[in-house]
């Protein structure tokens, strides 16, 4: 009955619109948005109440290399700027643990000083 998105990178390619998070409006409990990148445009959610904590918006914001979906960020006003993730109601801990790896590999997240907003920790 909670949704949480916490350290995750979304792009949009479309150039005229789009919605990141599309929340029913039948949900009435507040969905947490903390960390994430949203490159592109449109709107960020469709849920008024949301909770959104130190997200990242840009239309075009700097990856090593999006063409080779390597999406490490490359501009400091990401790096070391994300908030330290909590735990749910139940206690499961929002912390990113892993990132994506192409193609279709999933590795452990490093942790370099402070929580890097979006999908991916800069290497040291």
């Amino acid at each position: 009955h909670n949704l949480y998105v916490v350290n995750n990178t979304f792009l949009n390619d479309d150039s005229v619109r789009g919605t990141f998070v599309k929340v029913s409006s039948t949900v009435t409990k507040a969905a947490l948005l903390q960390n994430n990148i949203f490159g592109g445009t449109g709107s960020v959610t469709t849920q008024v109440s949301a909770v959104q904590k130190t997200n990242y918006r840009s239309i075009a914001p700097g990856f090593v290399s999006r063409s080779t979906y390597d999406l490490r960020p490359t501009s400091s006003l990401v790096i070391n700027s994300g908030s330290t993730p909590g735990v749910s109601p139940t206690s499961v801990s929002l912390k990113p643990l892993a990132h994506y790896s192409h193609p279709a590999y999933g590795v452990t997240r490093p942790l370099n000083g402070a929580y890097d907003i979006g999908a991916y920790e800069v290497a040291p």
